[in-house]
């Protein structure tokens, strides 16, 4: 009996889900006053709606990416309230520059059985520098109860065609219905991957495009009723085991634009290119600013051991750039400002490290890598590299260093490094990889020292070492 009753209710969400209405601004009565998510009674938010639609269009002549994002969330706890924050990063590269536009939203609460409407002010939507190449615009939905209902739609323009976002299907929220469509013109070639462990289906098909007479290939995804991701424990990065999509383009053959590009290319192009860029390669090249402290710092180390002079130049690194607190694989600055102005980003102050081991005999490299709050990139491409360590070779081995916190050591990374595996670029160019998973086990001891009293009370302390 209650598993007919189960499928009975599973049913009826797939038919709600089917016959509701999404349009932006209809939202019913009904949905405002549910109190819990009927498929997970935990919930503290969950998608009501949740679309992106991406197409390549032409305009100007040129090929521009455009994707469309609509969005409708409802709050069952205050412990949801952070959903009620969209960030969108546009990137720049100077030229060219992905711009945000049309944004609308709206807050929705039932008062006294009528739909109050609360819209979302364009002074509220705020702009925020990560580094001079990403800027970060975000806002925040006003009027957030409990039962209350978000929603929102904006659209965003890019020149970087080839860099389609990631398709992002399991939240840790639950979805109640979800749609994305990618439609590229027929001029591309692509390749895609699918991870997570939620089974979703992807149908292909091809729409005739009037405007180009063409036929444009469509990716379609249509599901109901997603669950929630859970965290589990002792998994590093839940997000990298997140269920989605990934799109690679591949090539390029648009002949009314004269276009003919092979886009594919392996980790060991992409650290190269980065390395012969006068941004990477060039300012690992510079260190006349430093002449005076490394004359200091050879005669120093001339007497210590090669871990002592490793740590020298860690903590010399640490004491003369202070972290902005942006991440970037390219320095910010560039290593001679960022020295002169005591601060800098993650390239300005790690390739400056490498600098300096190099300078009193140590041989010292960058390596590359994707954070965990960047993902694990499926295949290779320059948008998943988004930070640089440092790599120097002993004979017993390798050790990584990174400057960007006060208190960091050789082989003890910050958390946000420690993702997957790195690029190692050597000093002749070549590319190698490096693991990035803890290089030291980590432990806990803990002794106890105690006493039963005559009444039979423990007495004592315990004293743990971590």
């Amino acid at each position: 009996m209650k598993k007919i009753f189960f499928a009975a209710l599973f049913v009826g969400m797939l038919q709600q889900a089917d016959a509701q209405n999404y349009k932006f601004g209809k939202v019913s009565i009904e949905e405002l006053k549910e109190q819990y998510y009927p498929l997970d009674s935990m919930a503290n938010a969950a998608y009501l709606y949740k679309k992106r639609k991406t197409r390549t269009i032409i305009s100007g002549g040129k090929i521009v990416l455009e994707t469309k994002i609509h969005v409708r969330l409802k709050f069952y706890h205050t412990k949801g309230f952070n959903w009620a924050t969209e960030s969108v990063y546009l990137y720049n590269n100077g030229s060219k520059k992905v711009q945000l536009r049309s944004v609308k939203g709206m807050t929705y609460n039932l008062i006294d059985g009528q739909i109050e409407r609360t819209k979302l002010d364009k002074k509220n939507i705020f702009s925020e520098e990560v580094t001079k190449n990403l800027l970060k615009q975000k806002f925040t939905m006003p009027n957030i109860k409990k039962r209350t209902i978000v929603e929102w739609t904006y659209t965003i323009y890019s020149p970087f065609f080839t860099n389609i976002d990631n398709v992002v299907v399991q939240y840790k929220i639950p979805v109640k219905r979800y749609v994305t469509e990618i439609r590229l013109l027929e001029w591309f070639n692509f390749n895609k991957r699918q991870k997570g462990f939620y089974a979703f289906y992807i149908k292909e098909s091809k729409k005739r495009n009037i405007e180009l007479k063409t036929n444009d290939k469509v990716i379609l995804i249509e599901e109901n009723n997603i669950p929630a991701m859970i965290e589990e424990p002792y998994v590093n990065n839940i997000n990298n085991y997140t269920t989605g999509l990934e799109l690679e383009v591949a090539s390029l053959r648009a002949p009314s634009l004269g276009l003919y590009e092979n886009y594919v290319t392996s980790w060991e192009e992409i650290g190269k290119d980065i390395n012969n860029s006068s941004s990477f390669g060039g300012e690992l090249k510079k260190k006349s600013h430093l002449k005076e402290d490394l004359i200091s710092l050879k005669k120093k180390s001339s007497t210590l051991t090669l871990m002592q002079k490793i740590e020298s130049a860690l903590e010399y690194v640490k004491s003369k750039i202070k972290w902005n607190n942006n991440m970037g694989k390219y320095p910010e600055k560039g290593v001679r400002k960022a020295f002169k102005e005591g601060v800098g980003n993650i390239g300005d102050i790690n390739l400056t490290l490498v600098i300096v081991l190099r300078a009193i005999g140590i041989q010292a490299n960058p390596v590359l890598l994707s954070t965990r709050d960047n993902g694990i990139p499926l295949f290779p491409t320059s948008k998943g590299i988004n930070y640089v360590i440092v790599h120097v070779k002993t004979e017993e081995g390798y050790i990584l260093l990174d400057a960007s916190e006060e208190y960091s050591a050789p082989n003890i990374l910050p958390l946000r490094a420690l993702n997957w595996r790195g690029i190692l670029i050597g000093d002749d160019g070549n590319v190698d990889f490096v693991n990035l998973e803890n290089l030291l086990v980590s432990s806990e001891e803990s002794i106890l020292k105690y006493k039963i009293t005559e009444d039979s009370f423990i007495e004592g302390m315990k004293l743990t070492k971590i």
